[in-house]
């Protein structure tokens, strides 16, 4: 069965699938080249046209891996790591709202007492209460969110993937774009965590599904990405 093959925009023609082993094999092609069959519904990549390949050590070699030039899936360790860095940078924008928190303990406790004594506190308080707080606290996370849509849209990354140097790719190995980097991995998974009954179920599965052997979550399958090592970034 022949192939025609399509390298970084280039045709190269029709090959056997022996020939595409080999060549894979050999470092000739990568598995984020593309490949297309009479009876395919469009281009692949070779990765998943050929889930193993043999790779110039002679070991059979997942795709994803090897000659991928800098396209090896991201360690599920590191991936925790951007989740991680990210909800920090969140966490660390809030601090500022925590101030309005704390004054409105104290007026919880104030409106423990009773009498005249009490009320006239209370009111004190209230009309005491700042706002600066909460208001640096939004302008923060305003802007940590348009930071991260942006980096998204160009890069594949939000700013804790890209402490950890890593990225997400369509399966073609490229930018996936704001569509799917953001719309369909995160919106479209948060509507459907919010469905009745279903969304609990979705919401454990999601991440559970990075135990693939591609390491793909249920957020990944939709959106057609997945996550790869980024050392460089132009």
């Amino acid at each position: 069965m022949k192939y025609h093959i399509t390298q970084n925009g280039r045709q190269l023609g029709e090959l056997d699938e022996t020939q595409i082993q080999e060549m894979l094999g050999s470092g000739q092609l990568s598995p984020q080249d593309l490949g297309w069959r009479d009876g395919m519904g469009g281009w692949e990549p070779l990765s998943r046209i050929f889930p193993y390949h043999v790779g110039p050590a002679g070991m059979a070699v997942p795709g994803g891996y090897g000659t991928g030039g800098g396209q090896e899936l991201a360690d599920r360790g590191v991936r925790l790591l951007a989740v991680l860095a990210d909800s920090g940078m969140a966490l660390v924008a809030m601090l500022p709202a925590f101030t309005l928190v704390m004054q409105m303990i104290k007026v919880e406790a104030a409106l423990k007492q009773s009498g005249d004594e009490g009320n006239a506190e209370l009111t004190e308080m209230m009309e005491s209460m700042n706002y600066t707080g909460p208001i640096i606290a939004g302008v923060l996370l305003l802007a940590l969110m348009i930071a991260n849509l942006y980096f998204l849209a160009t890069r594949g990354q939000t700013l804790g993937k890209m402490v950890c140097k890593i990225k997400i790719v369509d399966m073609a190995g490229q930018n996936p774009g704001f569509v799917k980097a953001f719309l369909l991995r995160s919106v479209v998974p948060g509507i459907i965590g919010a469905v009745p009954f279903l969304g609990p179920f979705f919401s454990l599965a999601d991440p559970l599904f990075i135990f693939r052997e591609d390491r793909r979550c249920l957020h990944d399958l939709i959106a057609g990405t997945k996550v790869v090592t980024a050392p460089k970034q132009g």
